[in-house]
């Protein structure tokens, strides 16, 4: 879709609603891993009764029990210093949410500089989450070519390490797929995931309030111990 607003935990949770009952089923265990752990654990808030088990993989429920916006408090945490999910945000001013009630808001900077190299973004992309399994770090790496913190001296991709080869998990044909995927869609639509952080926790906060802030539902949450998103 082009509306970054189809893409919140709203619209996805009436989706998955409606996959549940072309399946003819009134519910159904909700596993996510990632982005999909985060809308899992805003759909069980959401939706308790159709996703009556859960489990999540990776990210902790940090944007459901935030206090205030996700967005505005990286904002906060980082100022002027490069943070990626700010930077997908990222319209005309870093730092600022993505301004989603404005239609023609529909391309940031973020995708314009993925979509101009899809293969060197993947590569570093999928190469910097295993820096520090025993296979990798056997492997010639390139320093990113931006040290500056600061969001002002660059993007994303100068701030990410490269393998001179890539390692067994990731074979040239495995990576020629993707990146032929991604030529083809762009990256557009899951950058607007992150767009829509502030929005998921607005849309959520009555919910979970009622529910006294917790999840009720039994949930099982999975988290790898050299996982970045568990140590960060």
């Amino acid at each position: 879709p082009l509306e970054v607003a189809a893409f919140d935990c709203e619209c996805i949770g009436n989706d998955m609603l409606a996959l549940l009952k072309v399946l003819g089923h009134s519910c159904y265990a909700l596993v996510g891993h990632d982005w999909g752990a985060i809308l899992a654990w805003h759909l069980g808030c959401l939706f308790p009764e159709a996703f009556p088990r859960l489990c999540v993989m990776s990210v902790p429920p940090v944007t459901l029990v935030a206090k205030v916006p996700p967005v505005d408090r990286m904002a906060q945490q980082y100022g002027e210093d490069f943070w990626y999910i700010l930077y997908h945000n990222e319209y005309q001013d870093y730092g600022k949410p993505w301004p989603i009630d404005d239609p023609t808001a529909l391309t940031g900077p973020a995708e314009k500089e993925y979509d101009a190299d899809v293969e060197g973004f993947l590569k570093r992309l999928y190469l910097s989450g295993a820096l520090s399994t025993s296979e990798v770090k056997a492997m010639t790496i390139e320093a990113p070519p931006c040290q500056d913190p600061k969001r002002s001296a660059g993007g994303q991709l100068d701030r990410l390490p490269l393998c001179t080869s890539l390692p067994s998990w990731m074979p040239q044909e495995a990576l020629d797929r993707f990146v032929e995927a991604f030529k083809a869609s762009g990256f557009r639509g899951g950058i607007n995931y992150y767009r829509c952080l502030n929005r998921n926790w607005q849309k959520t906060k009555s919910a979970f309030q009622k529910a006294g802030g917790k999840i009720k539902q039994p949930t099982l949450f999975i988290g790898g111990e050299l996982d970045p998103v568990i140590k960060t």
